[in-house]
C-alpha cells in the first residue's frame, strides 16, 4: 500500500517524521497480506504493525465514556477512519478536544483516497474530501494535523 500526506496548521512541522514513517512502514507491511476488499483486515493488520512500533492501543477521552481515538505515541494522537464520512468529523472533534486539553500536541488522521475507498464501500471518509473540508473549517479545527491517505 502507498500513502499520501497533507499538512494542516503546520502539522508536518510539528509531527515528528519518524511517526509518519511508522505509519507508512505499517502500511507497507500489509502488501500482499490482505485483499483490497477486506477493509477490516487492512485495519487490523495496520494496527498490529503500529503496536510493534510502540504506538498505544485505543485512548479514551474520558473515564466516563467509551469515546476514544485509535492510538497515541509521543504526544501525537491518531485516528484511522475506514467508515462512513460522518465518522470523520467525530475523529476531528476527538483530536481537537485532546489538543485543547493539552493531552496531545498534534494529530494524525488516516483515511483512504477516493479511488481506494470506492473499492470497499460507499460514502466513506476520504483523503481528498477531508482536505477540502479542513479548508472550510480551518478556524474551528485548530490542531496541527498530518492527513494520511492510503491506496493500493
Amino acid at each position: 500500500m502507498k500513502v499520501l500526506t497533507h499538512s494542516h496548521n503546520n502539522g508536518a512541522e510539528i509531527v515528528p517524521n519518524y511517526l509518519v514513517e511508522d505509519i507508512s512502514d505499517s502500511f507497507n507491511q500489509i502488501n500482499g497480506v490482505v485483499s483490497r476488499y477486506e477493509i477490516s483486515d487492512i485495519r487490523a493488520h495496520f494496527l498490529d504493525a503500529l503496536l510493534t512500533k510502540g504506538w498505544s492501543d485505543k485512548v479514551l477521552l474520558s473515564r466516563e465514556s467509551n469515546i476514544s481515538i485509535t492510538s497515541k505515541k509521543d504526544e501525537v494522537g491518531m485516528c484511522m477512519q475506514t467508515g462512513n464520512v460522518s465518522r470523520m468529523y467525530a475523529d476531528l472533534m476527538k483530536l481537537e478536544a485532546l489538543f485543547l486539553r493539552g493531552s496531545i500536541h498534534a494529530g494524525i488522521l488516516i483515511v483512504a483516497t477516493t479511488q481506494c475507498a470506492k473499492q470497499y464501500t460507499s460514502n466513506a471518509a476520504t483523503f481528498e474530501r477531508l482536505i477540502r473540508e479542513l479548508e472550510i473549517f480551518g478556524q474551528v479545527i485548530t490542531i496541527p494535523l498530518v492527513i494520511i491517505g492510503y491506496y493500493f
